[in-house]
């Protein structure tokens, strides 16, 4: 994305990517986390970012069944 983008919607473009999901919910600075990721692995992302007290948007349901 462009930085023209990235100014007009406010993100804050200074973080660097993190490679591994544990590092950044390790990140006290992290409040929230938007969960976008193939369906079978909504589940597990989340759980572990609810495990690291973390606010989580899930953009699709967040399990594949009831019991899950």
């Amino acid at each position: 994305m462009s930085a023209a983008f990235h100014r007009r919607i406010q993100l804050d473009v200074t973080r660097e990517l993190v490679p591994q999901l544990q590092e950044m919910l390790a990140d006290p600075d992290v409040q929230a986390v938007i969960i976008a990721t193939a369906d079978a692995f909504h589940v597990p992302a989340a759980k572990l970012a609810l495990e690291a007290g973390k606010h989580v948007l899930c953009e699709k349901p967040g399990a594949r069944t009831v019991v899950e």
